[in-house]
């Protein structure tokens, strides 16, 4: 596992090296879990539990989605994204589900990260496309807070600054 875990960081730094220096710098508690998906604590940000399977490709998918979880459950301690979660439910683009603004748009949230790992892998804009839709199913969301249109509205300025992007360096897109 720690092999694998070292390979899945060295993926992340190649790829998206700010976000690896900020997930390195304050992730302190890394534990081995079952299952294919990273558990965020509700009392440590910078504890993450990682699966204990999968390839290096998949653990630092896991890592970067994990860290921005943990990042976003953190500042939803302090501040107010939205209000009335569930009074509405809206189709998420990466599947059928319908889903609570709060599930929409941590989903937008940990797309956009990961669609950056793409750009910097030199792939393709999967996650990218996923987080722009749920992103304009979130404009008009009654549910979001000031703060919450301002995150999103962070979130697509993201999304948006990655284009020209290759392994984290910004190039002049023709």
């Amino acid at each position: 596992w720690a092999a694998r875990l070292g390979a899945a960081w060295g993926l992340l730094r190649d790829a998206v090296p700010g976000a690896a220096a900020e997930a390195a710098a304050a992730l302190t508690v890394l534990t081995p879990v079952r299952g294919t998906e990273p558990a965020v604590g509700r009392h440590g940000y910078g504890a993450l539990g990682v699966p204990l399977e999968g390839e290096p490709e998949a653990l630092a998918r896991a890592l970067l989605t994990g860290f921005r979880r943990a990042r976003l459950r953190a500042l939803l301690d302090v501040a107010d994204l939205y209000a009335m979660d569930g009074g509405w439910l809206r189709r998420a683009p990466w599947g059928g589900a319908r889903l609570p603004v709060s599930a929409l748009l941590a989903g937008a949230y940990e797309r956009a990260g990961l669609a950056a790992y793409e750009a910097g892998r030199g792939g393709g804009g999967g996650y990218r496309e996923q987080a722009e839709r749920a992103l304009d199913l979130l404009e008009g969301a009654a549910e979001l807070t000031t703060g919450g249109k301002l995150f999103a509205e962070g979130v697509r300025k993201e999304l948006h600054g990655m284009r020209g992007v290759s392994n984290g360096v910004r190039t002049v897109a023709g």
